[in-house]
């Protein structure tokens, strides 16, 4: 019979396992997921958010299919399904309220448990009666010694501390047949292009209000504390893992003073520009955390604008070696002859004009996740007036050891690609929310 054993334990999560399969098989849990035969690597499942802590960063929906947040251990033995062709069954804690089942090959088969930040509250336990439907229940966060046990006749059930709870369907499961899917140029164009398109935005983000930018107070001082921002309309980029804590909370708000644009971020990360190596400066945002500003300074541009036009710009800031640095981003500058291409193996995307702002910028943070910078309003082309509504968003960089990792906005939320340096380059004013400047 296989046993789970312990072969790693990285400081600040729970005890990470591996399990042998039998034929030669052992998967590994040490993120990402790992599928070895006879030692050698055969396949990996992406597993990100590892661990206790780790899960706190999550940037995407806790309901995405497939999404395994907050991995911590084995549940118990392998299982047997029905079906021959599926062979043992993975089944692994995640501390968000769920138990993902994988096969010994690397395939996600699916959850018993929903995350709990979108699952029925765990209190349901204690009073239900047998044979109330689970399907849309959480075990709970920190669910430690669940486990899933097999009885001789097949039926599978999640051991609780809270109540027995079977498992049907798993009876059901197949696998598809072998096909050969063709992804060409034309196929990734498409999809990118549909991903920048007004018909994609509602989807991809939830706020339809503008974002308040002030314009009549005194500027705030650069200090990083943040005191003086009260009253500030402040964007959620990232929502806390939570509703009765601010864990994993990520927001930003901008205000105008005199001639310079003022920008302000409560990360909850004192470590986020500290992992940016600038190794490429022209890609100051592949190689990194940073903070990142997008908005179209025209305002009598098309607001269902797709492409970028003259007047979209970019502002990425961050530090490098504890030297502040901005780089700009012109998406179009008419006239432009040679402009910055970024390339990948299937497409190039070009920004007309790429500058090194660093001296115009002023940064900084109060040593616990908090950052403020501010940027004359001449180097943006921005020129407010009461009133003046301009497409625009806000988001942050996440890095580790000099990549850039997540790509988190509070407008644009189809941002999870970050192995794509075009795509990531790209200014996609479609995605982008309203900024309502002068707003008072």
């Amino acid at each position: 019979m296989a046993r789970a054993t312990s072969i790693f334990e990285p400081a600040g999560t729970t005890r990470l396992q591996a399990v042998g399969l039998g034929d030669g098989w052992t998967t590994s849990l040490a993120g990402p997921i790992a599928g070895y035969r006879d030692g050698r690597r055969i396949w990996t499942y992406p597993s990100r958010w590892t661990g206790l802590t780790a899960q706190y960063y999550d940037p995407l929906s806790p309901a995405a299919p497939g999404l395994i947040v907050g991995l911590t251990r084995l549940s118990g033995e392998p299982l047997k399904l029905a079906h021959p062709d599926i062979g043992p069954v993975i089944a692994a804690n995640a501390n968000n309220g769920t138990i993902n089942l994988l096969t010994r090959d690397g395939l996600f088969i699916g959850m018993v448990g929903r995350d709990n930040r979108v699952g029925k509250a765990i209190s349901a336990f204690p009073a239900s009666p047998r044979g109330l439907d689970m399907t849309d229940q959480s075990f709970g966060m920190e669910h430690f010694f669940l486990n899933m046990a097999q009885t001789p006749d097949g039926k599978v059930y999640a051991l609780t501390c809270f109540g027995i709870v079977r498992v049907d369907g798993l009876d059901s499961v197949r696998r598809l047949p072998d096909r050969t899917l063709a992804i060409g140029n034309d196929l990734l164009a498409k999809a990118g292009a549909y991903l920048a398109s007004p018909e994609s935005a509602p989807r991809l983000s939830k706020r339809v209000r503008p974002l308040d930018v002030k314009t009549n107070g005194p500027a705030p001082e650069l200090d990083g504390k943040l005191n003086d921002w009260a009253g500030a309309d402040w964007a959620t980029i990232r929502p806390a893992t939570s509703p009765k804590s601010e864990d994993g909370l990520v927001e930003a708000a901008v205000c105008v003073s005199a001639d310079r644009l003022y920008a302000a971020f409560k990360t909850r990360d004192a470590r986020l520009l500290s992992t940016n190596s600038g190794e490429t400066p022209q890609a100051i945002f592949k190689t990194g955390g940073g903070l990142d500003l997008m908005l179209g300074a025209d305002p009598a541009a098309d607001r269902k604008r797709v492409d970028p036009v003259a007047g979209d710009v970019r502002l990425v800031v961050t530090r490098v070696k504890d030297k502040p640095v901005a780089m700009l981003y012109r998406a179009v500058v008419p006239g432009t002859t040679a402009p910055v291409p970024f390339s990948s193996p299937w497409r190039t995307v070009t920004i007309d004009r790429v500058e090194d702002v660093s001296a115009a910028v002023e940064l900084s943070a109060d040593g616990r996740g908090s950052y403020e910078f501010s940027v004359p309003l001449k180097t943006l082309g921005l020129v407010p007036s009461p009133g003046l509504t301009i497409k625009a968003d806000v988001g942050i960089l996440r890095g580790s050891a000099g990549v850039t990792i997540e790509r988190l906005y509070w407008h644009n939320k189809g941002t999870g690609l970050t192995a794509d340096l075009p795509g990531e380059a790209m200014l996609t004013p479609a995605m982008w929310g309203e900024w309502r400047i002068g707003a008072e």
